[in-house]
C-alpha cells in the first residue's frame, strides 16, 4: 500500500507552527538564572534567613484583605512570622526546583499547586498561605473596623474593598444578598452615614485573570466598578455620565515596635 505525504506546503506551515508554538512556551521556562534565585530561597529557608527571604520577594506583597501589604523588605522581616509559618517555611525548604517547581504559562513559576507564584527573574509576588497569626488576624482586623463604620453599614459577610478618587469614597462589601455598594462625598469618613447605598449588586468574575466587574443598579442609574482596573462609571439609562479612576485605600497600616496587644502593631487608619 502507498503510502501518503503531506503537501509541502502544508508540512511547512505545520513545522512553521510548531516552532512558534515552541518558541512561545520557551519564553515561559525554568532556567538557570531563575533557579539561582528560587534555589537562593529554598537556602534561606532552610537555615531561616528571614533577610534572606525578604530581599527575595516583590513589593508590595499583597495579604488577605483587611490586612494590609507588606511594603518593603524591611518591614517583611518584622512581620515575617506573621506571613512566614513553619508549615510554609518547611515546604519551601524541602522542595526542589525540577521537581516541586513548575513554570505555568505567563503567570509565573509556582511551587507546589500554587502556594507560591515567583515570576520568571525567581522573586516572589504571591504568597497564598494564611498563617494561623494572620487567620486571627484578619477576623481581629474585620471586627474592629466593624465598629468604626457608620451603623447602617455594620452588619457583612465580608469586606471587600473601599476606594477614593477627588470627590468621593467607595466602600464594598459582600453581604447574604450579594454586594453592598457604599458611597461618602470627599472629606466624610465612614463614621458618618453614607451619601448612597445600594444593596444586592451582582459580581462577574472573566478570565484566568480574574478580571472582577461589581454592578449595582438604583432606579434608572447603574454602577459598575472595574476592580482590576480601579475605575468607576456610572449609567443613567444606558449612557456614561460618570467614568472616573480611582485609587485603593488601606484600612490598616503595620506600625513597627513592641506593643502589649497581640495585634497591637496593626493600626486603623482614619478613614
Amino acid at each position: 500500500m502507498r503510502k501518503q505525504h503531506l503537501p509541502i506546503g502544508i508540512l511547512a506551515m505545520l513545522l512553521l507552527g510548531a516552532g512558534l508554538i515552541a518558541e512561545e512556551f520557551s519564553e515561559y521556562a525554568i532556567t538557570k538564572e531563575n533557579a539561582k534565585v528560587i534555589n537562593q530561597l529554598i537556602q534561606a529557608a532552610q537555615r531561616k534567613d528571614r533577610r534572606t527571604m525578604a530581599g527575595l520577594i516583590h513589593y508590595p506583597l499583597l495579604r488577605h484583605y483587611p490586612i494590609p501589604p507588606v511594603r518593603n523588605a524591611s518591614e517583611m522581616v518584622q512581620r515575617f512570622d506573621h506571613v512566614f509559618d513553619q508549615r510554609l517555611i518547611d515546604k519551601i525548604a524541602e522542595s526542589n526546583v525540577s521537581r516541586n517547581w513548575s513554570a505555568v504559562g505567563w503567570r509565573g513559576i509556582m511551587l507546589n499547586q500554587g502556594d507560591i507564584w515567583a515570576d520568571y527573574d525567581g522573586y516572589v509576588y504571591v504568597i497564598n498561605n494564611q498563617s494561623d497569626y494572620e487567620s486571627r488576624l484578619q477576623v481581629h482586623l474585620i471586627e474592629a473596623e466593624k465598629q468604626t463604620l457608620h451603623p447602617s453599614l455594620r452588619h457583612y459577610s465580608a469586606p471587600v474593598l473601599i476606594a477614593r478618587d477627588n470627590r468621593r469614597t467607595i466602600r464594598i462589601d459582600e453581604t447574604k444578598t450579594g454586594y453592598r455598594y457604599a458611597v461618602w462625598p470627599a472629606g466624610k469618613n465612614q463614621s458618618q452615614k453614607p451619601e448612597l447605598i445600594i444593596e444586592g449588586g451582582s459580581l462577574e468574575v472573566e478570565g484566568t485573570m480574574r478580571y472582577e466587574t461589581y454592578e449595582f443598579k438604583s432606579g434608572s442609574y447603574s454602577y459598575v466598578f472595574e476592580a482590576n482596573a480601579a475605575q468607576l462609571t456610572v449609567f443613567k439609562d444606558e449612557n456614561e455620565i460618570l467614568h472616573s479612576n480611582v485609587r485603593f485605600v488601606q484600612p490598616f497600616q503595620f506600625v513597627p515596635g513592641d506593643f502589649r496587644e497581640r495585634f497591637g502593631n496593626y493600626r486603623p487608619r482614619d478613614l
